[in-house]
């Protein structure tokens, strides 16, 4: 088992590492890049935050950073190509809704899948976050 240190490092098991586990060796951890690209907006300081993959407690210290970055534009978190989300994730999604809301700076969620929106929707999460189908819709209205 993992130390939770480790975890919260944004740290992950590699095949290699895994395969030694099984048979008896060390499991090796191996740095996982961030899962996140920062694109211009539309205006000057306008940003959007494509994610990548799986959104997880194991990937939040590589993200949260970026979220707590002070701009003075809007901030569109486009989450089309992430199949998975943890209830970490969503904490994270919550608390930069209050950071937002708090300095008074317009966000958006942009393409959530299906399978996320149910699990927003059962936690009541959706009601909170300002959801838009696409980057280009959330751009124009924010």
């Amino acid at each position: 088992m993992l130390p939770l240190r480790a975890l919260s490092q944004g740290y992950a098991l590699g095949r290699a590492a895994v395969k030694r586990r099984q048979s008896g060796g060390k499991a090796k951890l191996v740095r996982m890049p961030a899962p996140v690209e920062v694109l211009p907006g539309r205006h000057g300081e306008d940003r959007v935050l494509r994610f990548e993959g799986p959104l997880t407690l194991a990937s939040l210290p590589e993200i949260q950073p970026l979220l707590r970055e002070d701009t003075a534009g809007s901030t569109i978190l486009d989450l089309a190509r992430v199949p998975y989300m943890d209830s970490a994730a969503v904490g994270m999604l919550v608390a930069f809704h209050v950071s937002c809301q708090r300095a008074g700076r317009p966000y958006a969620v942009t393409a959530v899948s299906d399978r996320i929106l149910k699990m927003l929707t059962v936690c009541r999460v959706n009601r909170i976050l300002t959801i838009y189908p696409t980057v280009e819709d959330a751009d124009a209205r924010l």
